[in-house]
């Protein structure tokens, strides 16, 4: 992990990557089919703003890193069954099975995690989650106007960012403005990421001063300006990747 704004947490992302890999001999490699050879940002930035996140209040190492691998396994079945809609094979003989079968494993695994840190509380809000985006991956492609990938990034990248984010404030023991502050601006954070990442930069210009308002409600310190650096650093990457074509 290279990316000097998660320095702060840069321990506990090793510790949730080895926690990761400990669970069983498929996730000590965690790409058996290389499907998930993502770039550091895409890998870092949910669990990395997670444990950033719950720095901001009273920080309970395990089960903030056991959070942040929640978070994590979610993104990467996400990833992993998006490679299969997106029409990318999964082994020599152009069969779907690995990839639908890791995906779903990836899934399966944050209930693990969750009870090994009694975090049981939280599997409602996160499964919830997970039912919006694959509602819309079901919806996916039906058209590719500006408002359709407005609600696509939202629907499948930006709830998984508030919900993280929301779930890390509230094990912090942030009070319920708090909690909504932080919820908002995981919100934020994820639709501006993921507009940056089609290309649409102009469109996620205003998601960054309403992230920065949002942070500004959060408790001071070193989290809350590891934070700031985060989002500038979402919206104002040099190179952020043109994805898809909309309407204007």
């Amino acid at each position: 992990m290279s990316l000097e704004m998660f320095s702060l947490v840069r321990n506990e992302l090793l510790q949730m990557d080895l926690k990761l890999r400990s669970r069983s001999p498929i996730m000590r490699d965690l790409d058996p089919i290389g499907m998930l050879r993502l770039p550091p940002l895409e890998l870092t930035i949910r669990p990395g703003a997670i444990l950033l996140g719950t720095r901001l209040f009273n920080f309970v190492r395990d089960r903030a890193v056991c959070l942040a691998g929640m978070v994590q396994l979610v993104h990467l079945a996400t990833h992993v069954h998006g490679t299969v809609r997106n029409g990318e094979r999964g082994s020599e003989d152009d069969s779907f099975s690995m990839p639908i079968l890791l995906g779903d494993y990836f899934y399966s695994r944050f209930f693990a995690l969750a009870a090994d840190a009694r975090l049981t509380r939280l599997l409602r809000p996160l499964s919830e989650t997970v039912c919006l985006i694959n509602e819309s991956a079901i919806r996916e492609g039906r058209g590719n106007t500006t408002q359709d990938v407005v609600e696509l990034v939202h629907d499948q990248i930006a709830v998984l960012f508030a919900g993280g984010m929301a779930m890390g404030s509230e094990l912090g023991g942030a009070n319920p403005v708090e909690r909504e502050a932080a919820r908002i601006l995981g919100l934020k954070l994820g639709m501006g990421y993921g507009l940056m990442n089609r290309g649409m930069s102009n469109l996620a210009a205003g998601y960054c001063e309403e992230a920065l308002a949002e942070l500004r409600k959060l408790p001071e310190g070193k989290a809350r300006r590891a934070l700031q650096e985060v989002v500038e650093y979402v919206f104002h990457r040099p190179n952020h990747r043109l994805a898809v074509t909309v309407e204007r």
